[in-house]
């Protein structure tokens, strides 16, 4: 019997994909001036692979898809931090 944390990790997975395809992951990773390649060599994938999830090409693997949300997370936290801060980290 699926468990709450099984219930997560699906909605992570969701949330991911979405962000993938609304458009959301790449603003996050532009306005984090970070490069297609520099996320696929954070998150281990090539840069094709990347480049084909933001086309809408393919959509990220379960494991892939949370590991990306995990970097999306991280960058949404400095983005956040630089805005309060009113500067560039």
């Amino acid at each position: 019997m699926p468990n709450d944390e099984t219930h997560s990790a699906a909605a992570d997975i969701a949330r991911a994909r979405l962000f993938i395809a609304d458009g959301t992951a790449r603003r996050i990773r532009l306005s984090a001036r970070l490069s297609v390649g520099d996320i696929a060599r954070a998150g281990g994938w090539s840069e094709s692979t990347v480049h084909r999830w933001e086309s809408g090409e393919r959509a990220p693997r379960s494991e892939a898809a949370l590991r990306y949300l995990e970097i999306l997370r991280s960058l949404t936290e400095l983005l956040e931090a630089r805005d309060l801060e009113g500067a560039e980290l």
